[in-house]
């Protein structure tokens, strides 16, 4: 049991830190946006994930 909790913990971890991950390219392609480069940012962080 102590394995799968390791495992699921893992894995919740990882779905956080790329939830975290997208909330700041998010945030970098708006502010980038302001300089007409937020679109660009944004297809890329979509192909990414």
């Amino acid at each position: 049991m102590d394995i799968l909790k390791g495992t699921s913990l893992v894995l919740s971890g990882n779905v956080l830190a790329r939830f975290f991950g997208f909330l700041a390219t998010v945030y970098l392609a708006r502010v980038l946006g302001n300089q007409g480069y937020g679109s660009y940012v944004f297809y890329i962080t979509i192909l990414s994930y």
